[in-house]
């Protein structure tokens, strides 16, 4: 809800199908308004991938 600036679950959770890209896409933005950075699902798979 946070992500998406919904107020109320239950308008959320009428159309919610959250992809990789768009959630990354959405948390870029976010985090470019706060000055921080999260890795990407391609990062962190790499990141648990045993080597």
């Amino acid at each position: 809800m946070n992500l998406s600036g919904h107020e109320d679950r239950r308008t959320l959770q009428r159309y919610l199908k959250p992809s990789k890209e768009g959630t990354q896409r959405r948390l870029d933005g976010i985090e470019a308004q706060r000055g921080t950075w999260t890795p990407g699902a391609d990062e962190l798979a790499d990141r648990m991938t045993p080597r």
